[in-house]
């Protein structure tokens, strides 16, 4: 979808371009056409950064469930994307935490995930940062380490009924239990 936008938003720009260099076109017009021509090109980066947020909204499960395992293809090829940023590569990250524990790949999930938290300036009230540190509650749980507390503890502290309300129902239950 993103090749399509820009391959569309190319020729109107190809055109426009071709518009301002005809001899037709007087000077208070080619401003006017400059400009525009600045509008389309500051769209671009907005559409791509767009369909990267769609996709981790697309692959993001709720702190009870499984990701769509379809996903993972589409998650893996965003995360080669070398355009995106830190932001959306740690919420992309965190999301691919979900998936390998849904696969039972509990080392990589813990490896991946440390790693991520371990950052520096992480926004540690994101969904993604409060997500990544429930995986890790769930992963040391699923091994019944009881370190599983501390990150469980964590995870509600970081979230609430009202922000990251999913999260903080499992990792409450998670602690009772």
């Amino acid at each position: 979808h993103l090749s399509i936008r820009l391959t569309h938003k190319t020729r109107v720009l190809g055109r426009i371009i071709g518009f301002i260099n005809s001899k037709h076109l007087r000077h208070r017009d080619s401003t006017l056409m400059t400009a525009l021509t600045l509008f389309v090109l500051s769209g671009m980066p907005a559409s791509a950064a767009t369909t990267v947020d769609d996709v981790i909204n697309k692959v993001r499960a709720p702190a009870y469930d499984c990701p769509d395992s379809a996903l993972f293809d589409e998650l893996e090829t965003t995360l080669n994307d070398e355009s995106i940023t830190a932001e959306q590569r740690f919420s992309l990250l965190s999301a691919k935490g979900q998936f390998l524990i849904c696969r039972g790949d509990y080392e990589s999930a813990l490896t991946m995930l440390k790693s991520l938290i371990a950052q520096e300036d992480v926004d540690d009230t994101s969904y993604a940062y409060v997500s990544a540190i429930n995986q890790i509650g769930f992963i040391y749980d699923a091994q019944e380490s009881p370190e599983r507390c501390q990150y469980y503890r964590q995870a509600r502290a970081l979230s609430s009924p009202e922000r990251h309300s999913d999260i903080f129902t499992f990792a409450s239950l998670s602690l009772i239990t």
